[in-house]
């Protein structure tokens, strides 16, 4: 197996373990656990995002 293949398998039960710890969880809930997982990570690796304010304009489709 090479290291491409342990990678995968890694990431194949991150994403196992992540799915059976959300499946039961209203939207509301399962949105506000994303949320603080990705600000987590965020701030543990140093990354800075900057935000942009909403356009509330819809655009014509041709």
């Amino acid at each position: 197996m090479n290291k491409n293949d342990k990678s995968l398998v890694e990431v194949w039960k991150w994403k196992e373990k992540v799915y059976d710890h959300l499946k039961g969880l209203p939207s509301k809930d399962y949105i506000e656990e994303i949320k603080s997982d990705a600000e987590k990570l965020l701030s543990d690796n140093g990354i800075k995002l900057t935000k942009f304010p909403a356009k509330n304009k819809s655009r014509k489709v041709a």
